[in-house]
């Protein structure tokens, strides 16, 4: 275990990581830290660690810094081996990151709130997508596959009045005008994703979506969104979802696994508002049996049982029941970290 100190080579980082800040606030509400130590446990992960802090726009200065020598700012960032655990959230007016050199990702926190996605640095141990759909085709970046069925009417791009400059690249799922009707949007294919067998260590996804009008006994529907196995007809039997069917105000929870055969649900106190854009969100760590879900960057609920094993992807579903006015829901970005279980090379 050592001490190594970085010391920040732009005034704007080409990638700055939120800021590091003085936990004390010595600088300020939010004072920019120029020098920041860093408690490294294996210093066999030193190289992982500075290309870390360079990719945060830090450089190396030195080892076991002199104890009459402190950093300016006394900002402090700290290296968790395997980050099975959520660590400690920051404080108010402060910032935490933490480095796990032994996976090569970086969290931080900010002003107290809950811990932000993974930040993959090494590319040989991730797969990310990041989707806006800016592209001017419901296509894409990463040729998303529409499928609609019972009169359903597909996806579409829309412009979204009074709020262009935030939701660029918006798709529209519809159920068209009739009481059977379905469409999907998908990365679906025969490989797909495989969770938690010779693939991921950890994954984290994260959805922008608004439903403009949420599902009513004469008019109803079901939006599910996350990972899943099918994107026609029938139940999700691999998935880790949020859903929204009309059978409770509030946002639902599920993971369904063909391992097991079964479904864990869980409501949380979150309810779901008509016209309303939302960022959903899970998360699963190495080492964890659990998928933690998260609404606007809050711990809405945790599923440990029925967590799949299997083949799932990306996936977003609006499926009519009852009625036969359209009903849509919006899709704004979707965002997903996959993190391998070993080195691809």
């Amino acid at each position: 275990m050592s001490v190594q100190r970085y010391m920040q080579n732009a005034v704007v980082p080409l990638v700055q990581i939120q800021t590091i800040v003085d936990p004390a606030a010595t600088l300020g509400a939010i004072g920019v830290s120029p020098e920041v130590d860093v408690t490294l446990a294996d210093d066999g992960q030193l190289s992982v660690l500075t290309e870390q802090m360079n990719a945060a726009g830090y450089i190396f200065v030195g080892t076991s810094p002199a104890a009459n020598n402190p950093p300016k700012g006394r900002a402090s960032v700290i290296d968790v081996p395997n980050l099975a655990l959520e660590p400690p959230a920051s404080a108010a007016g402060e910032t935490r990151l933490y480095c796990d050199t032994s996976s090569g990702l970086i969290r931080t926190s900010e002003s107290a709130s809950a811990f932000g996605p993974l930040v993959p640095v090494q590319s040989n141990r991730f797969l990310s997508i990041s989707e806006d759909w800016i592209s001017g085709t419901v296509a894409g970046s990463y040729a998303w596959i529409t499928t609609a069925s019972g009169a359903g009417s597909g996806a579409t791009q829309v412009g979204v009045a009074g709020t262009t400059l935030l939701h660029f690249g918006v798709v529209q799922i519809s159920t068209g005008a009739t009481a059977t009707g379905r469409t999907a949007l998908s990365l679906l294919t025969a490989t797909g994703f495989v969770l938690d067998g010779a693939g991921a260590a950890s994954y984290e996804c994260e959805i922008g979506a608004q439903i403009p009008l949420v599902s009513t006994v004469a008019e109803t529907f079901e939006f599910i969104t996350g990972f899943g196995n099918n994107n026609v007809a029938g139940v999700q039997t691999n998935q880790i979802t949020f859903i929204h069917d009309g059978t409770s105000p509030n946002w639902i929870l599920r993971c369904s696994s063909t391992i097991t055969g079964l479904t864990t649900s869980v409501v949380t106190a979150t309810p779901v508002a008509s016209g309303a854009w939302v960022r959903l969100g899970f998360r699963k760590l190495t080492g964890t049996a659990a998928v933690n879900f998260f609404i606007n960057g809050v711990l809405v609920g945790s599923i440990a049982t029925n967590v799949p094993g299997g083949i799932v992807a990306p996936l977003s579903r609006i499926v009519k029941s009852v009625g036969i006015v359209p009903r849509t829901a919006w899709l704004d970005w979707y965002n997903l970290v996959y993190s391998f279980n070993a080195s691809r090379i």
